[in-house]
């Protein structure tokens, strides 16, 4: 679409921001692909696929400013997850998973991977490093990164930097029971519920269209 369109929901004006389609939306080896996108205070946040750049947008004023951060990451974001004061970013491509306060330009970056940890391209099945992690879920020091491509879920402990495998306490699989049908990726986290105490998100089973609560702490989950 050639606008970004911000409508109010109490007058129904409608206003347009155009002319910013180049930094989000970029033809990557012969892919068209679009950059994640989070709110974070007043601002819709929107990521470049292929580089180290954010579109800042004041959502009253209406002001665009292109923020360069400055990591070892050079893939693009095609995910972002705001928390707090920060904004957690994951890579198109690739194993670094970055932690941004935009405020003040801090910048943390978690990639020591488990060494298993690889991703397979759907539908094609080969292994590949692309498109790694789809969500975020979070407990205070603890974060649990949920696959897209990946192999697996991983934790990261915010306060030692520690990163390792997280596994679910319910099945995860890219195909249904009878294996007919192959899933684009293995699920998401949405939202938090706080249905099973303090660390509780729900989370979308892509191939088998299911939903549970789980407490990324505990481990106790209901479907």
């Amino acid at each position: 679409y050639s606008a970004i369109v911000r409508y109010d929901t109490k007058g129904g004006q409608v206003d347009y921001i155009e002319g910013y389609q180049k930094y989000f939306v970029k033809n990557v080896r012969g892919e068209w692909r679009i950059g994640g996108s989070c709110v974070w205070r007043k601002y819709i946040m929107i990521a470049s696929p292929d580089k180290n750049e954010v579109l800042a947008i004041d959502s009253a004023s209406m002001q665009v400013s292109v923020i360069e951060i400055r990591t070892s990451n050079v893939s693009g974001y095609m995910v972002m997850v705001p928390e707090g004061d920060e904004i957690w970013l994951l890579p198109y491509d690739g194993k670094v998973i970055i932690r941004w306060n935009p405020t003040t330009g801090m910048i943390t970056e978690y990639n020591q991977f488990p060494e298993n940890f690889q991703c397979t391209n759907r539908p094609h099945g080969y292994v590949c490093m692309e498109r790694p992690f789809s969500g975020m879920a979070f407990s205070q020091e603890l974060v649990i990164v949920s696959p897209y491509w990946g192999n697996m879920f991983l934790s990261i402990n915010k306060k030692t930097g520690e990163v390792k495998e997280w596994k679910p306490p319910f099945s995860i699989t890219y195909e249904l029971r009878n294996g007919y049908w192959n899933s684009g990726y293995a699920g998401k986290f949405l939202r938090k519920t706080d249905s099973l105490g303090e660390g509780s998100f729900r989370f979308f089973n892509y191939a088998e269209r299911e939903l549970f609560d789980v407490n990324i702490r505990t481990g106790e989950y209901r479907e």
